[in-house]
């Protein structure tokens, strides 16, 4: 898995195991790295910074969190992967995924979320430029504005790492 010139970096197993953690769970921040690999907060920490220094892995800051990204990983597709990686938003996201118009109503009832939560986060998706807002007759649906594919590939590729059976629902049944 690993070529000789990283062979040093890789020689303890807790820096192999958050190695692994992070490529498997693209956008995944520190505390699940920790929680997954059952390691200290210092020994993730110390790990951490060392793959990131050495240029094995990336980190990116999204608002209070530090998320991790194999260094392979697209960086157009971070913000996208922050997202999915908010329970909510990515309740959010896969409803919408399934109608070009989706109004407000439809999705607190189809989350499960509260309206106000619902409300914080559209605002929070239609900042990041994810979705948009349109108003017909007095009422207000929105809109994906990103490709719809390329978030289906993201939750493809990391499919396992959601543990969501919404996503598996709606993997299934999507066509390229």
């Amino acid at each position: 898995m690993f070529d000789a010139d990283n062979q040093m970096m890789f020689e303890l197993e807790s820096r192999r195991r958050i190695y692994e953690i992070v490529t498997q769970n693209a956008g995944i921040h520190f505390r699940e790295v920790e929680r997954k690999s059952r390691l200290s907060v210092a020994v993730t920490k110390h790990n951490l910074d060392y793959l990131t220094k050495h240029d094995i892995i990336k980190s990116e800051r999204d608002g209070r969190n530090l998320r991790y990204y194999p260094l392979h990983f697209n960086l157009q597709n971070t913000k996208i992967m922050n997202l999915l990686r908010q329970e909510g938003i990515r309740k959010i996201l896969l409803c919408m995924l399934s109608k070009d118009r989706t109004f407000f109503s439809n999705i607190v009832k189809s989350t499960g979320l509260s309206a106000s939560t619902v409300s914080e986060h559209l605002k929070r998706l239609e900042e990041k430029n994810i979705i948009k807002p349109h108003n017909k007759d007095n009422k207000t649906y929105y809109s994906l504005i990103i490709n719809k594919n390329d978030l289906v590939r993201l939750l493809i590729a990391y499919r396992e790492s959601f543990l969501d059976r919404l996503v598996d629902r709606i993997i299934d049944t999507w066509e390229f």
